[in-house]
């Protein structure tokens, strides 16, 4: 949503269950208390980011928050225990920037 000199908008992020054919999962079933270690469930985050550029034009503030409501990634039978290709075990991550043109 844009207006006049600000932006916000809210990403859902939905990663629907699916099979990881790699880590300890592929070797071995029901090991340390994952039931099918193999088998990633269904995981949904929001990530909202709002920007405010100044009247001057020239400079804008962003903040950006990944993962709103802090849902952990679900457990995995893998060395990391979850998987990385699809998600992130550092929770809730907030980012604040300025970027100034010349």
């Amino acid at each position: 949503m844009l207006k006049d000199n600000y932006f916000f908008r809210v990403y859902a992020r939905y990663i629907e269950e699916c099979e990881v054919k790699s880590g300890a999962g592929a070797y071995f079933g029901g090991l340390g208390g994952v039931e099918n270690p193999s088998e990633v469930e269904e995981f949904l985050t929001y990530d909202a980011h709002y920007t405010c550029t100044l009247p001057s034009g020239d400079t804008s503030v962003s903040v950006t928050v990944m993962n709103l409501t802090d849902a952990k990634a679900p457990d995995v039978m893998h060395f990391i225990v979850y998987d990385a290709r699809t998600h992130s075990q550092l929770g809730r991550v907030a980012k604040f920037s300025v970027k100034h043109s010349v």
